[in-house]
């Protein structure tokens, strides 16, 4: 039998409407996706038949058989299922030679006097008491009297600003909080303002992207950078990643999105996700820190010879387009500036040369070390730092001669993955040899099941561009020996599970030096 066609008896009839040979047909028309992976899209559809699954140290997708697809291909096949309908849809359009209206901002809806009163209180909005509210109930959903307020002045703020990119300039005596991917995950979001400090002017936050989607916390996460933003101006930046689109948020929580659903069970007025929507494409796509670090959701860019003043002028306020799979290059200036927006939000990087098509699927891809430096010395710029992507369990990576940075800030990561998250902390070192030189600090941490630290260290970056730097050792930035209980039971747990293959490893060591 087949292996697509054993997959096919163990799961619900809605799902196996497509038999096996269809299956391999889909897989091969989409070419990087596997037959596997097509399966779990179906799977996906029939809501309320799967589960996700893990043990620890393991990412699965488990129906209840002995079928298990890894997490990674899961959130792949995903997002890959998101951008074949968006373009999909788009190429529908052209062929219909339909010509799209630049979405216009829908017109702030009309107040009463209640929510007048709302919109006169929110420049006030205090967001240490927020903060103190969601720290005494974490499961406090934030009321739409607060929320919608901060959106429409996080709106004003934001569209005040005529570019792309976020111009952030840190002060000698201060220092920035840099957060990756959070997904709904507000423990992760109040552990770090409890171990590092909160926002302000002498210690200002960027969240780099994908605060949306797959958790169940996103508005009050958004509740307090906007509280922070508006109260406390200077503090806190925020920049756009791939799931704060309608595309992705629009997916219900069994399919990797979950915020429109979020929204409709805590609001109770059926346009907060358009207003959501407006912000959102408000929000700068890069930001640049003191002349010397570039930060990007996503990744760098297949068209080369892209400048940041390029970047500043890039149209924005739109939703992030698909551009066409052929060329890869594209050659046109709208085609150049689709891609680098898409790009911005999707692009991963790999390991060698080239821009290379993603595991992502549709026009995804990889960019190279080559791609990284050439963008890096063509602009002046000393580091890359970017998020998108679960880096292993460190909760980031240091790839591409030490000149691109990952920071994943999720723990846990959607409740199945035992992984450590990580901020970086960049300041400026008067002791050092170049005091104008930034520093990158990384700390790990990872919530548990007390909403306190899991385990907390850091570990030194230098950001130097030239000359090339040996990418972070992997016993930098390792556990401390005093292990918490949690790190603790997951390390008994590890090696319980793998107890054969570390006693066989062991034996052929001890064999080859000569100790048996």
């Amino acid at each position: 039998m087949q292996p697509c066609a054993a997959l096919c008896r163990t799961v619900p009839t809605r799902a196996r409407r497509l038999p096996a040979a269809g299956l391999q047909a889909l897989a091969v028309r989409r070419r990087r996706r596997t037959v596997a992976e097509c399966r779990a899209a179906l799977l996906l559809r029939s809501s309320g038949h799967c589960r996700l699954t893990a043990a620890p140290g393991k990412r699965w997708f488990s129906t209840g058989s002995d079928t298990a697809i890894s997490f990674d291909a899961l959130e792949a096949s995903q997002e890959a299922l998101t951008l074949e309908e968006e373009g999909l849809g788009q190429r529908v359009l052209q062929r219909l030679r339909v010509r799209r209206a630049v979405i216009q901002d829908e017109p702030l809806r009309p107040t009463g006097s209640e929510d007048s009163e709302c919109c006169k209180l929110a420049p006030g909005i205090d967001p240490l008491e927020l903060v103190a509210q969601l720290r005494r109930n974490p499961h406090w959903p934030v009321p739409e009297s607060i929320m919608r307020p901060l959106l429409e002045n996080g709106k004003a703020l934001l569209a005040a600003s005529t570019s792309a990119m976020a111009e952030v300039r840190i002060p000698y005596d201060a220092r920035l909080v840099l957060l990756g991917d959070t997904h709904g995950q507000l423990d992760d979001v109040l552990l770090v303002f409890e171990e590092h400090g909160l926002p302000s002017t002498k210690n200002i936050y960027l969240f780099n992207g994908d605060i949306c989607d797959r958790g169940h916390r996103a508005c009050e996460i958004w509740a307090l950078v906007l509280s922070f933003m508006l109260g406390r101006p200077g503090s806190t930046y925020v920049l756009r990643g791939n799931h704060e689109t309608s595309a992705m948020n629009a997916r219900t929580f069994e399919l990797g999105g979950g915020f429109d659903q979020e929204c409709a069970e805590k609001f109770d007025s059926v346009d907060m996700p358009g207003l959501f929507q407006q912000l959102f494409r408000c929000l700068p796509l890069f930001a640049l820190i003191s002349g010397q670090v570039f930060v990007v959701h996503g990744g760098l860019f297949r068209t080369p010879g892209v400048t940041l003043e390029q970047l500043r002028q890039l149209p924005v306020r739109r939703e992030i387009p698909i551009p066409a799979r052929t060329p890869v290059v594209p050659t046109t200036p709208e085609g150049v500036g689709d891609a680098i927006m898409f790009d911005a939000v999707w692009a991963d990087p790999h390991d060698g040369n080239g821009i290379v098509p993603a595991r992502r699927g549709g026009p995804t891809v990889s960019f190279g070390a080559d791609v990284t430096k050439a963008f890096l010395d063509g602009n002046g710029l000393r580091l890359c730092i970017r998020s998108h992507q679960l880096p292993g369990w460190k909760g980031f990576s240091v790839r591409h001669d030490g000149r691109l940075l990952t920071v994943f800030s999720a723990s846990n990561y959607g409740g199945t993955v035992r992984n450590l998250g990580s901020v970086a902390l960049l300041y400026y070192d008067p002791e050092s040899d170049d005091p104008h030189l930034l520093k990158v600090r990384l700390v790990q941490f990872q919530a548990n099941e007390e909403g306190s630290i899991g385990g907390a260290t850091s570990a030194d970056v230098p950001v130097v561009g030239v000359p090339a730097q040996k990418p972070l050792s992997p016993q930098v930035g390792a556990i401390p020996v005093a292990l918490p209980g949690a790190l603790l039971d997951q390390a008994k747990g590890l090696i319980c599970a793998h107890r054969e293959e570390l006693w066989a490893f062991f034996q052929r060591k001890a064999s080859a030096e000569g100790q048996l």
